[in-house]
């Protein structure tokens, strides 16, 4: 064999090699591809899903937010309501002195706190009655000193061997209270909430 002959043949089989080598690696570097491809295709689904999860945990935060929100601003709308019927009430108790039937007001004020402390020795009363209540604890044969108490609507404080029986419409008032807030949720059932 001749020395081109030997070299020729040297060569194609490098070439082959070399050929073969450059095939093996690009199938190796096809599959590289092929897996770093489904790895980022599984990786982005993956972070889709985390995305996704978070936004619905997101939602879910701004949602229960809201309704919190919104319940706070019922509850304000109805506080706001119920003091603003309370301070009607309150300037109309304030005002009840004035009208004719004051006196059986005040006189069964009186009679129920007597129910209660049959013989005070002390009534205390807001000054602008104390001449009316003298009249009803007389009328009631009731002995009792009359004083008086600032800060009453109307209505008696009655005192006997250190108790006392606070017969008042402030009293009143505030007794109501839970009734009053119960009657104005039924009056006004969008403040509660419901639309009923």
């Amino acid at each position: 064999m001749a020395l081109e002959d030997i070299l020729d043949s040297i060569r194609r089989e490098a070439e082959e090699q070399a050929a073969e080598i450059i095939a093996t690696a690009e199938s190796r570097a096809d599959a590289l591809l092929a897996e770093a491809r489904l790895a980022a295709r599984e990786r982005e689904e993956e972070l889709a899903s985390s995305l996704d999860d978070r936004i619905r945990d997101l939602r879910r935060r701004h949602a229960s937010r809201a309704q919190i929100d919104a319940a706070r601003e019922r509850r304000n709308a109805r506080e706001e309501v119920f003091q603003g019927a309370l301070e009607q009430v309150s300037n109309r108790l304030a005002r009840l002195r004035e009208e004719p039937r004051y006196e059986s007001i005040l006189a069964q004020l009186l009679d129920e706190a007597t129910a209660t402390l049959p013989d005070p020795t002390l009534i205390r009363v807001d000054p602008a009655d104390i001449d009316l209540v003298r009249r009803l604890a007389t009328e009631r044969g009731l002995a009792s000193a009359v004083e008086p108490m600032s800060g009453r609507w109307g209505g008696v404080e009655l005192v006997a061997d250190g108790k006392q029986v606070r017969n008042d419409l402030a009293a009143r008032l505030t007794a109501a209270d839970e009734e009053m807030r119960l009657l104005a949720g039924e009056l006004v059932p969008e403040l509660r909430g419901d639309t009923r």
